[in-house]
């Protein structure tokens, strides 16, 4: 799957990942989390998990396996 980046990207602009080109073909450009980065998703995630988690108490086991069912064929999608 692949990302597209645009150049009005923010999260560069923060400081929180970088662009590198690949030194085979210079048509691809990766995006690297930064240290910033990297502390940024360190704080914020856990939260994050723990908001997806509280939210999925309102599913039960069949409901929640539906859902990850769906997810999945959506996530194909997007990356056909």
């Amino acid at each position: 799957m692949n990302v597209r980046v645009d150049s009005s990207d923010n999260s560069q602009k923060r400081g929180l990942v970088e662009r590198r080109r690949d030194s085979a073909d210079r048509r691809f450009v990766t995006v690297h989390l930064t240290d910033k980065g990297q502390a940024l998703i360190q704080r914020v995630f856990p939260r994050h998990v723990s908001a997806v988690l509280e939210a999925m108490r309102a599913l039960d086991a069949s409901g929640q396996a539906l859902l990850g069912d769906l997810c999945r064929t959506l996530g194909r999608a997007a990356a056909d």
